[in-house]
């Protein structure tokens, strides 16, 4: 009998030790892999241990994180009266550009009436909606310029795992946004957490964020399942989420099913624009790498958007933007940050413009 308690004894003392032994090799394994780049794509789970400053940028914010302001942007001069507006992030805003530079300001320009820019960098397809709705502009048609990292913003709750990994290898923190997920046939909006924000509901809201779900792997106990999985996902899983191309997230057949939330996404804009009796219309943006490309990665999502709802203005710039790049080299079109130059503002006003001709949309 004590011979029989001692195998035991021992057996147990021999399983805890591999155990600590597993688990000291993962831990390691996860601290080299944060140290040589970070390829499996760890992160810390006190990610959300925020400061307090940080934690006050999150209670004082509005409904959409950013911006604190409705005010669109500049134009110079401004023209009387507006005649529309434009939404959408830097691409519609035209960053990388002066003000009188920008497409937008350029379109109206070509109108002879005011096309108030209220694009917002770093702003999803979701975010972009609700700041129509807030801000309820004045004129008789409202465009939307869609590219393709929106797409990509709509699936995150920050832009915390959206951006990949920082300096030192891990995610970094940023402020909260609202998003919208899939719920039966329409969708869902998960708001930001409410204020008094606390550290809980900034870790809850992340429940939703497709890319901490799916690409990243919390470095937490027990660490061989925080390996296992992280292994798993960098060797097996059926989508390289981590090197492929943001263009993968318009294809119909993406995990993410980011397409599918973009379509219902506009819907709502759609009867928003519609109940206010102003006309819609959104702009197809390329990456500006994409000139170079036979045809937008865009395709397929701008014809099948145009099959469902067959009186919706959709103009694409891709034509007109590879044309000029052909002529000049895509350099000639592209920022130093990627976003279009001057000269490329140029051919997205003037071919919005006659766009907008097309659907008989003028700016008286």
């Amino acid at each position: 009998m004590k011979f029989t308690k001692r195998r035991a004894l021992f057996a147990g003392l021999g399983i805890f030790l591999a155990f600590i032994a597993i688990e000291g090799e993962s831990y390691g394994f996860a601290r080299l892999s944060i140290a040589n780049g970070n390829s499996y794509w760890f992160y810390k789970p006190d990610i959300f241990d925020i400061s307090d400053g940080q934690l006050a940028s999150e209670n004082s914010a509005g409904v959409l994180g950013w911006p604190r302001t409705d005010v669109p942007r500049a134009q110079s001069p401004e023209r009387s009266p507006t005649c529309g507006a434009a939404f959408g992030d830097s691409m519609t805003r035209g960053d990388e550009v002066q003000d009188n530079e920008a497409w937008v300001h350029l379109l109206s320009e070509r109108l002879g009436c005011n096309v108030s820019n209220f694009g917002v960098g770093g702003h999803g397809l979701d975010q972009t909606t609700l700041r129509y709705e807030q801000i309820n502009p004045p004129g008789h048609f409202v465009l939307l310029g869609l590219f393709i990292e929106m797409l990509r913003r709509d699936l995150a709750a920050s832009w915390t795992f959206y951006q990949g990994p920082g300096s030192d290898n891990l995610p970094h923190y940023s402020m909260t946004k609202p998003m919208f997920v899939m719920a039966g046939d329409g969708i869902r909006l998960i708001s930001r957490p409410s204020a008094p924000v606390t550290r809980e509901a900034i870790e809850q809201h992340h429940e939703h964020d497709f890319f901490s779900n799916t690409l990243w792997t919390p470095l937490s106990f027990p660490y061989s399942y925080s390996a296992g999985r992280a292994i798993f996902r960098r060797l097996y899983d059926k989508v390289d989420l981590i090197n492929e191309s943001s263009n993968i997230y318009w294809s119909e057949s993406h995990p993410s099913r980011a397409g599918a939330l973009a379509e219902r996404i506009i819907a709502r804009m759609l009867d928003d624009v519609r109940q206010r009796k102003q006309r819609m219309v959104v702009v197809m943006i390329p990456q500006v790498e994409e000139t170079l490309a036979p045809q937008p990665a865009y395709s397929k999502f701008m014809q099948a958007l145009g099959r469902r709802v067959p009186d919706l203005c959709i103009i694409d710039t891709y034509p007109a933007l590879t044309a000029a790049a052909s002529r000049v080299g895509m350099p000639a079109l592209r920022a130093p940050q990627g976003h279009y130059t001057a000269a490329g503002s140029i051919i997205l006003a003037e071919t919005v413009h006659q766009g907008l001709q097309r659907c008989g949309i003028s700016g008286a």
